[in-house]
């Protein structure tokens, strides 16, 4: 079993549950956590592409975390006005 768990981004107060059996993806369920005032919304690795889905809010900006294996496989690169790097 899973739960997905819709929070406030300014309180940190949940204000929605949702239960699955563990083999449905995040991404099903990612816009039934929403309640429907909202701009953004955040969400980890598995809610990749549920900007694209038929069901999808189009006022709401999604901020989706990169795969952990796509990270790794980022070039190094060189931050503007900065001695700093990003590592790979």
């Amino acid at each position: 079993m899973k739960a997905h768990i819709g929070v406030d981004a300014d309180s940190g107060l949940v204000h929605s549950v949702r239960g699955s059996s563990g083999n449905v993806n995040d991404v099903i369920e990612a816009n039934g956590l929403l309640q429907g005032q909202e701009t953004d919304a955040f969400g980890d690795a598995g809610y990749q592409g549920v900007d694209k889905r038929p069901d999808a809010n189009k006022h709401v900006r999604w901020h989706v975390a990169m795969r952990p294996g796509l990270l790794t496989r980022q070039p190094t690169m060189r931050l503007a006005n900065t001695s700093m790097t990003k590592a790979a």
